[in-house]
């Protein structure tokens, strides 16, 4: 650390012609109606002092990315450019922790956990272990409002289901998803097929209208204070 001066200026990484091109590719792959909305655009010039091109400019990029999430980015951004007027150098400044905001849930304040107890309905662990796989795929890939959805191996045949919605329309949606025209309904057949279900408990602000829909034994415990990633 003695040897870094005060002064010290470090701009990384570096990128090529090809993966500069990538990364813009990348932009327009990641998020639909990306579009950027300058408060401020001013023409800069070469060391020479004649305008070739270059720009400095603060404002905004929108846009959805594929979570469904919103982009609203704000900060600063600069374009320098060549003899012939191409782009040969731009950087940009913004806050970190607000891209993480802009385009990532970290925080899912209204989330809602599930955990079900279950045991076998006659299957043998590797049929149950082979459902599981392919129930939780199922899960993954039509449901993206279900945080997490993972089995557990509590006791020869007893089974730990752990249910993360991210808010209580997740939970209603899911659901409806099981029941007679959903999505999900003759996948949940197997479901019950493979496990019966013993208990849930469900943690969280909860409505009414889950204890009635869900048809099982269950019990609520209400959230105090925390967080969740």
């Amino acid at each position: 650390m003695q040897l870094v001066s005060k002064e010290i200026k470090a701009v990384i990484p570096f990128y090529g012609s090809d993966q500069y091109v990538d990364i813009l590719e990348g932009y327009h792959q990641a998020f639909d109606s990306i579009q950027y909305h300058a408060d401020v655009w001013v023409s800069a010039t070469s060391d020479k002092g004649s305008f070739d091109g270059s720009v400095r400019t603060y404002g905004k990029w929108t846009g959805i990315i594929s979570t469904g999430k919103q982009l609203n980015l704000h900060g600063y951004w600069y374009f320098n450019c060549d003899t012939n007027a191409l782009l040969i150098e731009q950087g940009n400044f913004f806050d970190a922790t607000g891209m993480m905001q802009a385009v990532y849930n970290v925080n899912h304040a209204d989330e809602l956990i599930n955990m079900v107890e279950m045991t076998s309905s006659d299957k043998t662990e590797t049929e149950i272990v082979a459902f599981s796989a392919y129930y939780q795929s199922l899960m993954n890939k039509l449901e993206p409002n279900v945080l997490s959805w993972k089995f557990f191996k509590f006791r020869p045949i007893k089974i730990i289901l752990i249910e993360r919605y991210k808010n209580k329309p997740a939970i209603l949606n899911h659901i409806k998803n099981i029941s007679q025209e959903g999505i999900l309904e003759k996948y949940f057949g197997s479901f019950l097929a493979h496990f019966t279900v013993e208990k849930m408990t469900l943690y969280g602000e909860c409505l009414n209208e889950l204890f009635i829909k869900m048809g099982f034994s269950n019990q609520y415990i209400p959230l105090i204070a925390g967080y969740s990633k």
